[in-house]
């Protein structure tokens, strides 16, 4: 009985994050990071929490490791992006950042 339970809940788990490997949107979202970046051959990305929502057009918990302008790595940095706003990284885009770490707060509410 409790094997069943626990079966029907994770059904139900993971149909609420269906869009949570929305392959295409995560590779849109990885080449916006890119395009910021001065060294994007250095990237290195953990998407091990990263959230793709389809309708709502974004991706939310993605992390990106890189090389500053100084050719020093930085930690795993959080970065957002939205399909028609593009991507923000901490630094980048204050006002984008903010905006976009906002409504993936919403949208996974």
């Amino acid at each position: 009985m409790l094997g069943r339970s626990v079966a029907g809940l994770l059904l139900v788990v993971m149909g609420a994050c269906s869009d949570a490997a929305d392959p295409d949107l995560i590779a849109q979202a990885r080449s916006a990071v890119l395009e910021l970046l001065d060294d994007p051959s250095s990237t290195r990305f953990d998407d091990s929490n990263v959230v793709a929502l389809r309708d709502e057009g974004l991706v939310c918990g993605g992390r990106a490791k890189f090389k500053t302008e100084w050719g020093e790595y930085t930690d795993f940095q959080p970065y957002y992006f939205h399909i028609d706003r593009g991507a923000a990284l901490p630094g980048h885009d204050a006002a984008l950042y903010a905006t976009l770490v906002r409504e993936c707060g919403r949208a996974l509410d």
